[in-house]
């Protein structure tokens, strides 16, 4: 008997030992992607359901029930959120869980209707452009980029106003058509920044590949709306795959709410692991779906200007590269034309080649061999470095961010995709701040 207990107090001292020792190596997995104490940081416990982006958000939504569209066609850019919905990924975001955030009127994730309408003079209204890069940090570290912002005096004031006119897939020329329907109802701007480059380079790609104008909305969202429209592209693949999408869908939500509702830094360790696998299949599930599908019917009642690439990748990534450029000089014109000073940003990304060196943990979240985008981005993004000289030639306030995470050791990427965790974000905002103040156009 006192073997038996000898040997069980063992086993439990073993027990005790390991799961301290489990404990504490996560506390430091989840400090260095979150910045934050695990048992200090836990978000609201979730109990209800959210959905990731598919296009649609399931079977029946593919045939009738258009109620469940994550998205909207629009008839000047392309496609918006649907209005009044709340994006499922912010409300997982830290600090914005409690906020709500849901897409206003014309589907853009803000707390404002538009157009925003001063109503003290203190304040400073600054629209950011751009795709969900630039939303998640214009909604995540709203505060963070105010309060850089103030270490100038000519802010300290001032109330900063940041109206997000960004939204997940958007690409040039979509900020330059959407900078230029709201000037002309009437929004008032003192500044404006854009933030872009992946999704120009990588969702042209996949455009051209589908045989569609690269300057055209981004396939991977318009294609989908379109088909519901159209009954032949309807077929059993098409919903197969769909339905293909969500099963991975439905295993990222679970695991992304059971890793918010975990006890243990173990047990979130465990499932974060778990989730960014799950991720990746997911994209990739998604990704077979968006190749379905057809726009060459007579019966697609929404014309899609055609594209043929015969020349070669050069020419198509060159042909890339000058819409982009092209763009953002028109941006530059019309808003010069107001006196509102205008920022470019050239934002960071994992597959484009820089001196940053990741870590085993960050390599198993941002990187992605199989991803739809890493080529085109290894390829593409040179293109627009070389671009740097016309932007700057223009006078356009333009700024290479693509090398701005060397010197963060810590992690900094949030999925294999193009998105940051809070640290990136939060250091994106810091460079975005001090390259503003530096360059001071705002003063004039």
């Amino acid at each position: 008997m006192k073997r038996i207990l000898r040997w069980s107090s063992i086993l439990i001292l073993n027990f005790v030992i390991f799961f301290v020792a489990a404990e504490a190596i996560s506390l430091g997995i989840y400090f260095s992607q979150e910045s934050a104490f695990f048992y200090t940081n836990q978000l609201p416990t979730v109990v209800v359901e959210e959905k990731i982006n598919t296009g649609v958000n399931n079977q029946e939504a593919a045939s009738d029930n258009v109620q469940q569209l994550r998205h909207r066609l629009n008839l000047f850019w392309g496609y918006t959120e649907t209005p009044g919905s709340t994006h499922p990924v912010y409300k997982r975001l830290p600090d914005l869980a409690s906020k709500g955030t849901v897409a206003n009127q014309y589907g853009f994730h803000s707390q404002y209707n538009y157009p925003f309408t001063k109503n003290d003079p203190n304040q400073f209204i600054i629209g950011v452009f751009g795709g969900s890069v630039s939303t998640r940090l214009t909604l995540q570290v709203d505060k963070n980029l105010a309060e850089f912002l103030k270490e100038d005096p000519y802010f300290q004031n001032k109330e900063i106003v940041l109206l997000s006119f960004g939204n997940g897939g958007y690409k040039q020329p979509q900020q330059l058509q959407i900078l230029s329907y709201f000037l002309s109802i009437g929004q008032e701007f003192d500044m404006v920044i854009n933030i872009d480059g992946f999704n120009e380079i990588a969702l042209s790609n996949i455009n051209a590949q589908r045989n569609i104008d690269p300057s055209m909305p981004n396939a991977q969202r318009i294609i989908p709306l379109l088909n519901l429209i159209n009954e032949e592209a309807l077929s059993f693949e098409f919903l197969t795959a769909l339905a293909e999408v969500e099963r991975h869908n439905q295993q990222v939500l679970d695991l992304q709410i059971r890793k918010r509702n975990a006890t243990f830094a173990f047990q979130w360790a465990i499932l974060n692991s778990l989730e960014s696998r799950s991720m990746q299949k997911f994209q990739m599930a998604q990704f077979e779906f968006d190749k379905l599908g057809s726009l060459e019917s007579d019966q697609v009642l929404v014309n899609i200007q055609p594209f043929q690439n015969d020349q070669g990748e050069n020419e198509l990534l060159q042909k890339i590269t000058e819409n982009w450029a092209n763009s953002s000089i028109l941006m530059l014109n019309m808003l010069e034309a107001q006196n509102i000073p205008y920022y470019h940003f050239l934002q960071p990304n994992q597959y484009h080649a820089t001196n940053r060196v990741f870590s085993e943990d960050e390599l198993e979240i941002a990187i992605n061999d199989d991803s739809p985008y890493k080529n085109s981005i290894e390829i593409g993004y040179p293109y627009l470095l070389e671009a740097d000289e016309r932007l700057l030639t223009a006078n356009i306030n333009y700024y290479d961010a693509s090398a701005l995470f060397d010197s963060e050791e810590k992690i900094v990427y949030l999925d294999s995709c193009c998105h940051y965790n809070q640290r990136g974000n939060i250091i994106l905002a810091r460079f975005i701040a001090e390259s503003i103040i530096d360059n001071g156009d705002y003063r004039k």
